[in-house]
């Protein structure tokens, strides 16, 4: 902690200690509801532009996937990022969508929470080279 940061502390002193007396006192966390829904929502113009794409060009489709990767270095806890993933893609709806046809006109599908899974791969059996592809 350098002088700037102690000086700054310092100086709003009184007023971090009043936010933390109110988060001491504030519900854990808000669950949000899902609004009600009668039928499969329409795509938004955004998925709707990239269901276009996909139609006229479905080679491109996998483009439009975004991945990513983790380098983690030690000990994994497998249970742990298991349970975290699961309860990001519950928490998420969009995690859980996809597109289907219903008639001329799109539609999101959204799968039930608990509905997908994570299947870690371990890449420890490759060499360097074969690992960053």
């Amino acid at each position: 902690m350098d002088a700037t940061l102690r000086s700054a502390l310092v100086e709003h002193k009184p007023r971090l200690l009043e936010l933390l007396q109110q988060a001491r006192g504030a519900p854990e966390s808000i669950r949000l509801e899902p609004l009600p829904r009668n039928g499969p929502p329409p795509l938004s113009l955004t998925q709707e532009r990239l269901w276009r794409a996909e139609v006229r060009e479905p080679d491109l489709a996998p483009a439009h996937i975004a991945t990513f990767a983790m380098r983690l270095e030690g000990p994994l806890n497998r249970d742990a990022l298991t349970r975290a993933v699961a309860t990001l893609v519950e928490r998420h709806e969009v995690l859980r969508t996809t597109f289907e046809l219903r008639g001329d006109t799109p539609v999101q599908v959204i799968a039930p929470p608990g509905s997908t899974a994570m299947e870690p791969v371990d890449l420890c059996a490759l060499d360097a080279e074969a690992q960053q592809e």
